[in-house]
């Protein structure tokens, strides 16, 4: 699933088209959540077919109440906090799902791993982007961390990444969380971090402080390195280190160095999903970075192709 309003709800078929691709061989029910501004243009990305996806739009209740949530969390919309009580929308035989942020987030590899990992009890499985020092090593943030003035800060900017993660959606159901009481926990903590303007780091860190100690990491405890996020893989990363020794399946493009993809300056211009006055060059990336934005281009040429085939224009 994943959630967004009008501003990137254009690259969602970009982001189909590489699941169709690199998920062959499962049968995809794949899910939209929004608030019902766009629905013509949902419609038609409903008759665009593919071998293995069921394509789901959802429209959201209670959107103001969101949208109140959002504004504790800097510039980030509402629609960023859809998945909050996805199991309110959700068919009830569906036990979990994969929630990636609109956009930025491709699936280039297999992701049976990360998707049916065990919950372990907990009510999301995600990728740790903090630790905390305990008896010399490396550990994760529980609640009773909340307490403790030098650890909220970091709680609070997020101490996994939500541009992927997966959904316990039956212990959010036997918990029977709701819109309500999470709005009132945002208060909450607004009044707690002293009305600071921006009290979380958006859904990431609302969701860190909401679900501290209710989070399975993936590959923890065996694997503390930070660098190590097959299933969230942040371009950054190339950043810090020049070699990759693992298999990403799930790449973000995320990182203070790096735009968005669809602003890079291909040997083609995307009509349906670039504006010529918002693109850069590639000059200041490395080539591994390079090599993911290639990747964005072959989906999203691809993608470009099917849309004009249905005769189809994005927003």
């Amino acid at each position: 699933m994943t959630s967004c309003d009008g501003n990137l709800m254009k690259f969602i078929p970009i982001q189909l088209e590489s699941i169709a691709a690199n998920l062959s061989n499962r049968n995809i029910e794949f899910y939209l959540f929004h608030d019902g501004q766009n629905i013509a243009y949902i419609n038609k990305l409903k008759k665009i077919k593919y071998n293995n996806i069921n394509f789901h739009d959802i429209v959201v209740e209670d959107v103001k109440i969101y949208e109140a949530i959002a504004k504790y969390g800097g510039n980030w919309c509402g629609a960023a906090y859809y998945g909050l009580c996805a199991h309110k929308y959700l068919p009830l035989d569906m036990d979990r799902i994969l929630y990636i942020d609109s956009g930025d987030i491709l699936i280039i590899d297999d992701i049976d791993d990360y998707y049916f990992a065990d919950f372990e009890g907990k009510s999301l499985i995600a990728t740790a982007i903090l630790f905390k020092m305990e008896d010399n090593k490396l550990s994760v943030f529980d609640k009773n961390d909340l307490l403790i003035k030098e650890y909220l800060t970091g709680i609070a900017r997020g101490i996994f990444n939500s541009g992927s993660y997966v959904i316990n959606l039956s212990k959010m159901r036997n918990k029977n969380y709701n819109i309500e009481s999470y709005l009132h926990l945002a208060e909450l903590i607004y009044q707690a971090r002293g009305k600071v303007k921006r009290t979380f780091f958006g859904d990431q860190g609302f969701l860190s402080l909401i679900f501290a100690g209710d989070i399975k990491y993936f590959a923890y405890p065996q694997i503390t390195d930070l660098l190590y996020m097959p299933y969230n893989f942040g371009i950054w990363y190339f950043d810090k280190v020049e070699q990759l020794n693992y298999k990403v399946s799930v790449v973000h493009y995320i990182g203070d160095n790096v735009f968005k993809p669809w602003k890079g300056k291909y040997k083609t211009f995307l009509q349906n999903f670039q504006n010529k006055d918002e693109l850069y060059n590639f000059d200041n990336l490395n080539e591994n970075q390079i090599k993911y934005y290639n990747i964005w281009y072959k989906y999203a040429s691809l993608t470009n192709d099917r849309l004009d085939r249905c005769k189809i224009k994005c927003l």
